[in-house]
């Protein structure tokens, strides 16, 4: 491997680590403020393929280095990615992520949030029914990001128009009102965060070589 294939090989791999070491590092510091944050699934999707997309091109330089079957399947691959990305992109305001908070307290927070508004509901598991609003809302947790996630899904008899802005704002106040201490988990996440960040940083340092000799030869050239 010579000094144009090593310097290429660390530049994908600062592509690739680099988001992926940065969004670690920002779960483990929101983890570890007093109050969760709340986004949309909408945005908290965008921003997970953002994160990850790059890994997942990975293999694009090897794929374009093989002639037209490699750019074949790499014209392919990408049409796959956009129509799964489109099939699982969240409708917009049908749903919310909570980071910093576990899943039995966003429990209380939105069944407080019900009482609030004046809302009556069902629940079975981890799903509530709400008739007059004509909606189901359902809690995802996730325990490994202390995060969770709102669904919210229009039930088949709808009675009445549902303002999810206003559940939004409910439970917003709610979730601002909260006092946490910071947690092992955001500790955790700030480790793993700073343990991705320290591979392609050592790894440039091993290939520092490398870097001095493609740069001597663009300056020399």
């Amino acid at each position: 491997m010579d000094a144009s294939d090593r310097v290429m090989f660390l530049l994908q791999l600062l592509v690739g680590l680099m988001p992926v070491a940065g969004y670690f590092l920002t779960l483990g510091l929101v983890n570890c403020q007093a109050q969760p944050r709340l986004i949309g699934a909408r945005t908290d999707f965008f921003v997970l393929t953002a994160v990850f997309c790059p890994l997942l091109l990975w293999p694009a330089p090897a794929l374009l280095a093989r002639g037209p079957v490699g750019q074949l399947a790499l014209v392919a691959g990408l049409g796959t990615g956009v129509l799964v990305f489109r099939r699982l992109l969240p409708p917009r305001d049908r749903g919310w992520v909570v980071y910093n908070i576990s899943g039995h307290r966003l429990h209380r927070l939105l069944v407080a949030s019900f009482h609030a508004l004046g809302w009556s509901w069902q629940r079975r598991g981890d799903r509530y029914e709400l008739p007059a609003c004509g909606l189901g809302v359902v809690i995802s947790g996730y325990t490994f990001l202390r995060s969770a996630a709102i669904h919210l899904e229009p039930l088949e008899e709808r009675r009445e128009p549902f303002d999810a802005h206003r559940l939004r704002a409910e439970l917003e106040l709610r979730l601002r009102q909260q006092q946490l201490l910071p947690s092992l988990t955001g500790s955790c996440l700030l480790l793993l965060g700073v343990c991705v960040l320290i591979v392609p940083l050592w790894m440039m340092s091993r290939h520092m070589d490398a870097i001095v000799e493609l740069m001597q030869k663009l300056f020399v050239a």
